[in-house]
């Protein structure tokens, strides 16, 4: 009975770790699956890419992929099309404190910038709080952008980690290019 009794604490307790571990865990964070599993998007012209043709254009951090938005010459329509984002949801407790990062390389940036976001929803799926890293306004090779550490406010049952790419004016000459990889949401080392 006593063993009986110590394997079900056992279990229990694997039970809750494997949940706990579970909480911030992101599907497909560094897109090496070759596509959005886990992902949803909107606005146009997301893809992933394995461009290795020198190491100045890859288009991953690590491994061998990275999610890219292309901005084109052609997306005039600035109101339509202002702002482009992948996102995946993910679990959150009130009272917890996190951060979300990406590395994020660009290109051709002159009325472009990207960014990470993190928004905390509440049971309904409206967003209680955000936070956001600081902003990547001009090329770059991979750098690493984070939010800072934030707490999840009262209420709050699930987290959005995005990642954002602002149309700030029409791109008028050769494409721009966000290229996002790695992501990561956890709660921050002290």
């Amino acid at each position: 009975m006593k063993k009986l009794c110590w394997m079900a604490i056992v279990v229990a307790a694997t039970t809750l770790s494997s949940w706990a571990a579970q909480d911030h865990s992101l599907t497909n964070a560094s897109f090496e699956s070759g596509n959005f599993d886990g992902w949803q998007m909107f606005g146009k012209h997301w893809r992933t890419s394995a461009n290795m043709a020198n190491e100045k254009y890859t288009d991953a951090h690590s491994g061998t992929m990275g999610a890219v938005n292309d901005v084109m010459p052609v997306d005039t329509d600035m109101m339509q099309d202002e702002w482009r984002g992948l996102f995946q949801s993910v679990r959150a407790k009130a009272g917890k404190e996190y951060i979300a990062g990406a590395w994020i390389k660009s290109m051709n940036t002159s009325s472009t910038e990207s960014y990470v976001e993190l928004q905390f929803l509440d049971k309904a799926g409206q967003v209680i709080k955000f936070v956001q890293s600081d902003f990547v306004t001009s090329d770059q090779d991979f750098t690493w952008v984070v939010t800072p550490p934030t707490e999840a406010p009262q209420g709050t049952e699930s987290a959005n980690v995005r990642g954002i790419v602002h149309m700030i004016g029409p791109v008028t000459n050769d494409p721009a290019y966000h290229i996002f990889d790695d992501f990561e949401f956890k709660r921050p080392e002290k």
